[in-house]
């Protein structure tokens, strides 16, 4: 990493961060004390830092935790990804085949399971800085991330879903399920019973999860939540802070909204069934700060990005009244978040 008295400039090699918390206007920079241990454990919960989690912990996507050096308000940095092997974006025909496949087993022993595939999108060597700031901008209501580390690459995302979030003793998370497009003139409205059956599914799973940790916990909603041109089915869950955090965090990752329902039956259907590897998309990140105050989110609405592509992922929950046209419909709305800030950027610099 390279710095002048306004600019920092990092390579492929550096670790950071950069990231906003939802409805904040200020955006911060953090830069790591040490690449060298990065697996996450439960003493880092205490230290100031980054996670950075995959969907399932392998060789090729390990649990990161950046621990900070420094941390800084409004940075202007510069940065382009490195190289990599790209995957091949799955083709139509391949997903409905294979969400036809998952609404038949849905129909089983599988209350639910969550389809994703990827698109990928030609990359021009684009400046991120440039691409971070205009998500920044856009989605003030999401957690926006630019992240970057040896070990994963380099990982952007604007995430509507809140995984854990604590502050002065009170925790707080949230079943974010259902989807459907936005339209001003409908506040609160029709909800299919589709929506309405994966969200209960997660409040469900949320609701014995807190139980089994033996917390008392208060409840608000289902009420709808605006994620850009998406809006989500959302209920709220605040409650004491446990004594155990790294074990409910674990308990709770990963929820059914993005894996599915009995939850370790439908990792293992997926596992065996997408042909691509989630690695950190469903996943969870976010800062950790002293005093066991935490933010941490669901990698929904992101992408894996390299000199020569960006990689989205996008995800749909299927259950038994599902249709496949319908799951690639809403795949393609999901994919739309980031890809409408690449098309912007690309014909704003040609």
């Amino acid at each position: 990493m390279n710095m002048n008295p306004t600019t920092f400039h990092f390579n492929p090699g550096d670790a950071f961060v950069a990231y906003s918390l939802p409805g904040e206007s200020d955006y911060f920079l953090m830069t790591s004390i040490n690449e060298k241990d990065p697996v996450l454990s439960p003493d880092d919960l205490k230290d100031e830092g980054f996670i950075f989690h995959p969907f399932i912990p392998s060789e090729v996507s390990p649990p990161i935790f950046l621990k900070a050096k420094a941390i800084m308000k409004n940075p202007v940095f510069s940065f382009k990804a490195g190289s990599g092997d790209i995957p091949e974006t799955i083709s139509k025909e391949h997903f409905l085949r294979l969400a036809n496949q998952f609404i038949r087993a849905s129909s089983g022993e599988y209350l639910k399971l969550v389809l994703s595939r990827i698109k990928t999108i030609k990359n021009g060597e684009m400046e991120l800085y440039e691409l971070f700031l205009a998500l920044h901008e856009k989605y003030d209501q999401a957690f926006v991330y630019l992240f970057n580390h040896p070990l994963t690459g380099c990982w952007m995302g604007a995430t509507p879903e809140m995984l854990l979030r604590s502050d002065q003793g009170v925790m707080k998370t949230i079943a974010l399920a259902g989807t459907k497009l936005y339209d001003p003139s409908e506040i609160n409205g029709y909800w299919s019973p589709k929506d309405r059956m994966e969200q209960d599914i997660v409040v469900q799973y949320l609701e014995n999860t807190l139980k089994a940790h033996h917390l008392k916990y208060a409840m608000k909603g289902p009420e709808d939540q605006r994620a850009g041109h998406l809006v989500h089915l959302k209920t709220s869950f605040s409650f004491e802070l446990p004594e155990d955090i790294f074990g409910l965090i674990h308990h709770l990752h990963p929820t059914p909204a993005v894996c599915g329902i009995p939850k370790n039956k439908s990792l293992e259907y997926i596992a065996e069934h997408e042909k691509h590897d989630r690695l950190y998309y469903a996943g969870f990140l976010g800062p950790v700060h002293h005093e066991q105050k935490l933010d941490l989110f669901v990698n929904l609405r992101c992408m894996h990005i390299f000199n020569e592509a960006f990689v989205l992922y996008a995800g749909s929950g299927i259950i038994p009244d599902s249709f496949a046209e319908g799951e690639w419909e809403e795949t393609e709305r999901k994919f739309r978040t980031m890809q409408d800030i690449i098309e912007w950027i690309q014909n704003k610099n040609n």
